[in-house]
This record gives C-alpha cells, sequence and structure tokens, in this order.
C-alpha cells in the first residue's frame, strides 16, 4: 500500500475543539505548528516524517510517539504534558532531554532508543516507568548510566550497546525487572549465586548475547523464576551438565 503523503497539517485546525486521536505516521510532515493549542488531544503518533521541531505543549497529551524524525532538541514545553504515559523518542539523534524533563513523572512507557545521549540523570526521578529502552546506537559517544535504584516498578529494561563491563549493581536492586536486555555490552562475568539470591532477583528473560563472557553463567541459573536465558555469540564452553547439577544441589 502506498503511503499517504500528506505535507501539512494547515487545515486542521477546524478539529481543535475536540480532536482526542491523530494517527499521522510517515506522511511527510515537516511542520505541525498548527496542532498548537489542540487542547484535548490524547493520542498522537507522528512517526516516520521529516520534523525538525515539536509544538511546545499539548496540554491533555498521554501517548506520544515522534520515532524516526529529524528532531535533535525538544521542546521545554513538552515537560508540560505531564499526563504523558507513553513517550517513544527512538532514533531521533537528542544530545540532551530537557531540563524539566523529571516533570513527565507518570511516564509509565519510555523509548530513548538511538540517540546520542551522554547521560540521562533525570530517569531517576520517573519511579512509575514500567518499560525503559536506553540502547545506544555503536556511534562511539561516552554515556554515563543514571542511578536506576529508584524504578522500582520497572518491568522491562533495555540497556544494549552502552559498553557495560559489569551488570550495574543498582539493577539487582530492582525488584519488578522481569525483562533484562544486556545485549552487545563487554560484560565478562555474572554476580555470583550468593549475589543474585541475597537480591531476591526476579528475572525470568535474561539476554546477554554479543558479550564478552568467558564462562556459562551458571549462577543464572539459580534464579527460580528465569524462564529464558540468550547467551549467543559469546566465547565459551557449556559446563559439562554433571557440575551444573551438583552445584545446583549444594545450594
Amino acid at each position: 500500500m502506498e503511503t499517504k503523503k500528506l505535507f501539512s497539517l494547515g487545515s486542521i485546525q477546524v478539529l481543535q475543539p475536540h480532536l482526542r486521536f491523530l494517527h499521522a505516521a510517515r506522511c511527510q510532515l515537516s511542520d505541525v505548528y498548527p496542532l498548537e493549542g489542540f487542547s484535548v488531544l490524547e493520542v498522537l503518533d507522528l512517526s516516520g516524517n521529516t520534523l525538525t521541531s515539536f509544538v511546545q505543549s499539548l496540554p491533555a497529551l498521554q501517548k506520544l510517539n515522534l520515532r524516526s524524525n529529524l528532531i535533535t532538541q525538544l521542546p521545554e514545553g513538552l515537560c508540560d504534558s505531564i499526563g504523558l504515559l507513553e513517550l517513544d523518542l527512538q532514533g531521533l539523534q537528542l544530545k540532551a532531554l530537557p531540563q524539566n524533563f523529571s516533570k513527565l513523572s507518570k511516564l509509565e512507557k519510555l523509548n530513548l532508543r538511538g540517540n546520542k545521549l551522554n547521560n540521562v540523570g533525570s530517569l531517576e526521578h520517573l519511579t512509575n516507568l514500567r518499560y525503559l529502552d536506553l540502547t545506544k546506537p555503536g556511534n562511539g559517544i561516552s554515556f554515563t548510566l543514571c542511578d536506576l535504584s529508584g524504578l522500582r516498578n520497572i518491568t522491562d529494561l533495555r540497556l544494549s550497546g552502552m559498553r557495560l563491563t559489569e551488570i550495574p549493581e543498582d539493577v539487582l536492586t530492582l525488584p519488578s525487572l522481569f525483562y533484562l536486555d544486556l545485549v552487545q555490552n563487554s560484560i565478562t562475568t555474572i554476580p555470583s549465586s550468593d549475589v543474585l539470591l541475597s537480591h531476591s532477583v526476579p528475572w525470568r528473560r535474561v539476554n546477554l548475547a554479543f558479550n564478552s563472557l568467558t564462562e556459562f553463567p551458571v549462577s543464572l541459573l539459580y534464579l527460580q523464576g528465569l524462564e529464558q536465558l540468550c547467551v549467543r555469540k559469546n566465547v565459551f564452553e557449556l559446563p559439562p551438565s554433571r557440575r551444573v547439577s551438583r552445584s545446583l544441589r549444594r545450594n
């Protein structure tokens, strides 16, 4: 099906009093300023356009998808959309988040994959997050991971391609974390079973593909809830099944 080309939202003002949902993905839009003042707009999908900027504020907004645009800087006014629950900023080449980003305290889902951020310190205050994707592109930018220990509700955490050499200790303390994606880092070892059990680590799915593990992560087998484990593209031999069985019986 051919993608529809809208090019402009100039005539949309007539819908301002009552428009709540707008899906305008891949329409070659380059300007969304006609959306200023849409006070009841709740869901907005503008992914895959050619936007270089975004409107200052949409006060009723709950879900916003801006992925795959040309935006390099978000307006501070976005942080006034304090009812936002889901925000997709994948592939925008952002170098920084707005100063008041922590005002978006109701956020439950945040996708920052494929940007050029060097830190995300404001995220530690977003305690309602359930999904967070911080996957980095291979662009060589040094990145400082913020303290994640306050994200007590997070269930899905994606830290792929962040040059990690070990699993951050605060990740071990997250009580609701079921899926952990650590693909394409430089992790060489996994915390011992004693450490994992002392934190009551709840992981069900762990992806450690494309790391630098030199031994099979036997300690993960002590996690009673673990359902899926991916360790492909690491350099080690599987331990003899007898050794694993003995180790598990001792605990």
